[in-house]
């Protein structure tokens, strides 16, 4: 077995970016590949908003969804979700999901640490 070699990107005691944490159920009449599109789709709203760096999909072990949002910093995660919440690209990923039980939190990025 060979050894993964890691290093690491950025240490800092200030933060160099953010995270956006959002989870939700999806309605009960919503088709995992209803919900990916619908996700695909969103994507061109993100990739116009000032400060966004990348995004991650997943479904949680209690059947929730999470999406991981990367910023520049936290006033560039606030501003893009009020673009993305009010844009009509994102309509069609908005009405898929149980809106009455969506979280969102945030965290700042001190360290990054990525394959070398």
């Amino acid at each position: 077995m060979s050894a993964t070699a890691h290093s690491l990107v950025i240490d800092s005691t200030a933060p160099v970016g953010v995270i956006e944490y959002v989870t939700f159920p999806a309605l009960e009449t919503t088709s995992d590949a209803e919900l990916l599109a619908a996700l695909r789709a969103s994507d061109a709203v993100l990739n116009t908003i000032d400060g966004f760096i990348r995004r991650c999909f997943s479904r949680q072990d209690d059947g929730l969804w999470a999406e991981t949002v990367f910023w520049r910093d936290r006033d560039a995660a606030e501003a893009g979700l009020s673009v993305f919440l009010n844009d009509p690209r994102s309509r069609a990923l908005l009405d898929l999901i149980d809106g009455e039980n969506v979280e969102i939190r945030y965290s700042e990025v001190l360290a990054d640490t990525q394959m070398a």
